[in-house]
């Protein structure tokens, strides 16, 4: 199959199509993988294309549409897409298509011509007369901002505000300030919707638009007060229901804590089927801990302990040790160290090295060893908040608002990431991977052997895709064990680890680390280590930080690209990738590069230098700077940051920031004690966060020289 593909390239280039014809139709019947089936199915459909047979072009480009959906060549599958529906008369299927790669890739270099208005946009000279919907605008809006092209996007809604000066001017307004807000410029944006607000009051879209703004901007009370008239104006639907917990999760975050309990009451009365009544409880529980009434939090933790044995499908994917860590920090508030211990201890017990495992285990070296007479009055340490005085003031507030304020805490994947798979028992632990494998498959020993004379003459890009054909047909133990060691051979670190964090996790979680440390070592693996060890030393970022942001981040896979436009192992923003290499005085950077191991690497280990700088070398702090931006982070540490390092973790009000810090905590955790056998190195997370941060915070990110 291989052969044949390659002399069919040869045939093509030399337009001899009825000679790679036949060749590439052989391949679409029996691929050896595949990603090569897929390969064939784009040449083949570029010659049916070119000989006018235009529905068997559209049958072969209509599936790589579905499987290229994210990858890199997707916006090409779009582009030859509307071409072929355009041969076909079918102008409506055409126009679908060209929404598409006009909304979502729009910095791509086939369309970076197009303007605003599609309809005018040309394809093989002619117009396209396709209209794009609202939605289309704003998708589009925020993939220039994602590709750091920000000031195209502002350029296309003044130029799209000029067409239509005598038209609905609150869309377009509405498209501007989303914009703002992008930019970080979130005053501007409420100052672009205010002007509507009488004539809009009632309009359940504007009030969520206006609250957003408003809560980027730092207006609280307007933004929790649209939000909640939102609510009122649909108190039935869901939408309605996710305005009432925006608001009260708003009234969270700004720290005004009676208002937030208040209203995440009134949604668990309300919405006692719906999801989000989870996150509500475990909400006023937190909030009882942060205002120091400990008993109260040890009460409602409790409950929710209890709820979540009765309703275990509800509450299945709501951490159970989360609850307990919190309980035991409660009882430890109230000096009652020996239950406190108790838990902890209980916690930390976790052989896949959990967050609150680690955490516990920390926790436990500033235990008391008997339970000591208290020397203060524990009505008052039960009275005592976790936060200053003067955090309700409103002057205080935090001035951000995360754009995952509407998602359910718990509907995100858990972030320990480990998962079993079959039922194979481990009486002993399993053997290195260095005993020989006969392969009794004859198809799983032709793949594996093709592979490593791939790998031999330096393809290995083939090699990956023979040896993710054996991975993809076989659960066998020992064929996998095998697969790890000559993935890793060949720089494909994301499928060794997948390998051994969703096969091996049985005995990864069974036995201790030195047991079975090869799993270990292949599912946390050394990734590029060369360029990670270099950079290390240049930049003066540890090791295991790099590797830890890199399992985050991507798992390990060079040429992934995020939904928001990230590229690479570290999963670099455009924009970011830019201001970094300014700062290195490198000015001829391309987005492309980012999908280069070393250049990422490279850009991304300067820019953890950078946050660390920044924050006084608190790994936690940078991880979430790399995570939500170091502004927001600033914001964080002047409304909370007098709390101890696992506290203000748990209280980062971004879910999505908030569950990345904790992986990268513990991916940290991980690497150390398995390379460095370091136990206490995260041992900062029972100690207070060691920035103060007392000027007022920015809105946007600042790309000063550090």
């Amino acid at each position: 199959g291989h052969a044949y593909f390659e002399l069919a390239k040869i045939y093509v280039a030399k337009n001899e199509w009825d000679k790679a014809t036949p060749l590439l139709e052989k391949i679409q019947q029996k691929p050896p993988t595949r990603n090569l089936q897929n390969e064939a199915y784009l040449m083949l459909s570029e010659i049916y294309a070119k000989k006018r047979q235009s529905f068997k072009a559209y049958t072969l480009l209509s599936r790589l549409e579905r499987r290229w959906r994210g990858e890199e060549d997707h916006a090409l599958v779009l582009w030859r897409l509307i071409q072929v529906e355009m041969n076909l008369k079918r102008t409506w299927r055409a126009c679908r298509w060209a929404r598409k790669l006009y909304a979502k890739y729009p910095a791509h270099p086939i369309i970076y011509d197009w303007g605003i208005d599609l309809a005018r946009n040309k394809i093989n000279g002619k117009n396209l007369g396709c209209l794009a919907s609202e939605n289309d605008i704003y998708t589009r809006m925020r993939h220039w901002h994602w590709a750091g092209e920000a000031d195209r996007a502002r350029r296309e809604l003044e130029d799209l505000k000029k067409r239509f000066k005598d038209g609905p001017q609150y869309k377009i307004d509405e498209l501007i300030s989303q914009h703002l807000v992008q930019q970080g410029f979130a005053g501007e944006a409420v100052e672009t919707l205010l002007p509507y607000y009488e004539q809009k009051s009632k309009d359940f879209d504007y009030l969520m638009s206006l609250a957003q703004a408003a809560a980027r901007g730092g207006e609280y009370q307007t933004a929790v007060g649209a939000y909640y008239k939102a609510h009122k104006l649909k108190p039935t639907g869901k939408m309605g229901r996710t305005a009432l917990f925006r608001a009260a999760f708003l009234s969270y975050q700004f720290q005004d804590y009676d208002g937030a309990t208040r209203k995440f009451q009134e949604f668990v009365q309300l919405y006692q089927k719906s999801g989000l009544s989870r996150d509500a409880q475990w909400h006023l529980a937190w909030i009882r801990y942060l205002k120091g009434d400990y008993k109260g939090a040890i009460d409602s933790l409790a409950q929710i302990l209890k709820l979540k044995k009765r309703q275990r499908r509800i509450w299945a994917k709501f951490p159970e040790e989360k609850i307990r860590y919190w309980m035991a920090m409660s009882h430890y508030r109230l000096e009652n160290f020996a239950l406190a211990r108790t838990i902890f201890n209980e916690i930390s017990q976790d052989k896949l090295l959990n967050f609150y495992a680690q955490a516990a285990k920390i926790r436990l070296t500033d235990m008391p060893q008997i339970q000591l007479e208290a020397s203060v009055d524990k009505s008052k340490t039960a009275a005592d908040s976790r936060l200053p005085a003067n955090i309700f003031s409103e002057d205080e507030a935090n001035n951000n608002l995360t754009s995952e304020e509407n998602e359910s805490e718990e509907s995100l994947t858990d972030i320990e990431e480990e998962s079993v798979v079959g039922e194979e028992e481990y009486d002993v632990p399993p053997e290195s991977e260095e005993k020989p494998v006969a392969f009794k498959d004859p198809k799983l020993k032709e793949n594996f052997e093709r592979a490593q004379d791939f790998m031999r003459l330096g393809f290995f890009d083939r090699a990956r895709w023979e040896y993710y054909e054996v991975e993809r047909r076989t659960s066998n133990k020992d064929y996998l064990m095998l697969l790890m060691k000559a993935y890793e051979e060949i720089g494909s670190y994301h499928r060794s680890a997948y390998i051994g964090q969703v096969y091996f996790a049985t005995p990864r979680e069974r036995y201790d680390l030195e047991s079975v440390k090869f799993l270990w070592k292949h599912t946390y693996p050394k990734a590029f280590a060369n360029d990670v060890a270099k950079y290390s030393a240049y930049f003066a970022v540890p090791q295991d930080f790099i590797w830890a942001i890199m399992r985050a981040e991507s798992r390990y896979r060079p040429f992934v690209m995020s939904p928001v436009g990230a590229l690479g192992l570290m999963q670099i923003m455009p924009n970011t990738g830019r201001q970094v290499s300014r700062l290195l005085g490198e000015f001829s950077f391309q987005t492309g590069q980012l999908r280069e191991p070393e250049t990422n690497i490279r850009l991304g280990s300067r820019y953890l230098m950078r946050l660390l700088k920044k924050f006084e070398g608190s790994i936690p702090l940078a991880a979430a700077s790399y995570n939500a931006g170091p502004h927001r982070v600033e914001s964080w540490l002047a409304s909370f940051g007098s709390l101890d390092m696992d506290e203000f973790i748990e209280h980062i009000p971004f879910v999505e920031t908030r569950n990345y810090v904790k992986k990268v905590t513990r991916f940290f955790g991980v690497y150390n004690k398995l390379y460095n056998n370091q136990e206490a190195s995260v041992a900062w997370l029972n100690k207070p966060v060691p920035v103060r941060f007392e000027r007022k915070p920015s809105q946007r990110e600042s790309w000063d020289k550090m």
